[in-house]
């Protein structure tokens, strides 16, 4: 038989030899002693090694100048316990009450901390903080009790995108730790401005949610990324890429205005010409007067009666129409339109967004989209309008119409770790705008085409756009935007 098995009977062996098995385990027993040599040997060894105990010579007792000089020492010894017994006691009790109200307070403690929803304490960096934070050094974040790790996990969002899956995510207790664990620690990237959100949804342990979003924006210091995951890996300089063909129209820069929708304008009918004694047109002539009819010339043979003359009877004129009044048409209150989704819990939670927006005119739509990532903003490309938006971490955007293709396209090219020169349309933008010095190099090599599209909705005073990585874009048209994570 197995060592696992015989480490379950062994303990029965020395039970059974003293009589405390129940039949059931008894029965166990000897079916295992049946098919196991090793439990039936060490059986044995008990049954002897009990044999001899029982065969040793009674024990002789103690001299009598010994007893009595154990007698003395255990009296002295309760004299001086008698002593100190009070003090003892005393001391005892205090502790025994610390004790106890300690407990009580550890017990408040926990009961508190179960039912109370969890919080962030700190974050390292703080947030609001204008400080560059060091390449170098992990994102902490502090709740104020044991988190649901997976939970957390999975309503954790980052921006640029690209971090949330390069980024090793590790705990401390009560502390989550975003760029370094147990085995390796990754920089971030340089002179990049970074958005961390913890959506509401995040749960502690005893399933209680965050219940507030919680955001940290800021930016890494500028020094050369640290190639830790990659050692020996050289920065290599930026090199110019190829600048637009002469051929291909210019990108012109387009400042968001408001779109007012055009008043239809009313045709009316000319007015209709009254004749005039200039016409050159005949007049009609009324119907002549009936004349009375001639009188008869009298002869020589019996004279004739005259007859009477007939009076002309005068027409009866038409009656007038009378005319009827027009119908004003009925006012109708047209329906209002829906902001729901991500957008309506942005726009319904956050007045000044709703003031800055204003109202909806047209439903939410989804458009095929692509999106790239930069050290500090972006760009979104809508492919429905041929339209680039470029969206500066300064909380300034510009659009421009998509730029004819060029032939060869741009291709992205590495210029340090995890930072490229962008390709494609937005590498053509970002050339001929020269937004080196405002949005940085992208921190993806390619461009992300989102595979579902991207929902956006026109408002009276800007747009707002969802991508699928998580975020949504609020483009006011004042020139300013802002960042919203969603939150579902």
């Amino acid at each position: 038989m197995g060592s696992r098995s015989c480490r379950f009977y062994r303990p029965l062996l020395s039970a059974y030899l003293d009589g405390e098995l129940s039949d059931e385990e008894r029965q166990r027993l000897f079916a295992h002693l049946a098919i196991c040599p090793d439990c039936q040997r060490r059986l044995q060894e008990y049954q002897s090694l009990r044999e001899r105990l029982r065969r040793l010579p009674p024990t002789p007792p103690p001299p009598r100048q010994l007893q009595r000089q154990l007698w003395q020492r255990l009296a002295e010894t309760e004299r001086e316990q008698r002593r100190s017994h009070r003090f003892r006691l005393a001391v005892t009790t205090t502790a025994l009450s610390v004790v106890i109200v300690l407990a009580l307070v550890l017990s408040a403690s926990i009961g508190l901390q179960r039912t109370q929803p969890p919080r962030i304490l700190e974050s390292r960096p703080a947030a609001g903080t204008t400080q560059r934070w060091p390449i170098y050094q992990p994102i902490e974040i502090v709740f104020s009790k044991p988190m649901n790790k997976e939970s957390v996990t999975q309503n954790l969002r980052i921006s640029p995108p690209g971090e949330r899956e390069r980024l090793p995510i590790s705990w401390e207790g009560t502390k989550l730790i975003i760029g370094a664990d147990s085995e390796r620690r990754v920089a971030l990237l340089p002179d990049t401005v970074y958005h961390i959100a913890i959506l509401p949804n995040a749960e502690d342990r005893w399933g209680h949610r965050l219940g507030l979003t919680y955001t940290l924006t800021f930016r890494t210091s500028s020094a050369i990324v640290h190639a830790i995951e990659t050692p020996g890996l050289t920065p290599v300089a930026p090199q110019p890429g190829p600048s637009l063909t002469p051929s291909a129209p210019a990108i012109t820069e387009s400042s968001p205005t408001p779109q007012t929708a055009s008043t239809p304008v009313s045709s009316v009918p000319p007015p209709t010409p009254s004749p005039s004694s200039n016409s050159s047109q005949p007049s009609v002539s009324p119907p002549p007067a009936p004349q009375p009819a001639p009188t008869a010339v009298a002869v020589a043979s019996p004279t004739p009666t005259p007859l009477p003359t007939p009076t002309p009877v005068p027409p009866t004129p038409a009656p007038e129409p009378t005319p009827t009044p027009a119908l004003s048409p009925t006012p109708t209150t047209p329906e209002p339109i829906p902001v729901t989704g991500a957008f309506g819990r942005i726009y319904w939670a956050d007045q000044a967004v709703q003031k800055k927006l204003g109202a909806p005119v047209s439903p939410a739509l989804v458009v095929n989209a692509a999106e790239l990532a930069f050290q500090r903003g972006l760009m979104v490309e809508r492919f429905d309008t041929l339209t680039v938006y470029v969206l500066e971490a300064t909380g300034t955007w510009k659009s421009v119409p998509e730029p004819a293709p060029v032939d060869p396209p741009l291709e992205f090219r590495s210029v340090e770790p995890n930072l490229w020169l962008p390709g494609g349309t937005f590498g053509q933008v970002w050339e001929a705008l020269t937004l080196a010095d405002s949005l940085g190099y992208a921190t993806e090599s390619e461009i992300h085409v989102m595979p579902t599209g991207a929902r956006i909705q026109n408002f009276e005073q800007g747009t707002m756009i969802q991508s699928d990585r998580g975020f949504v874009y609020v483009l006011f048209d004042d020139g300013t935007w802002a960042q919203f994570p969603v939150t579902s």
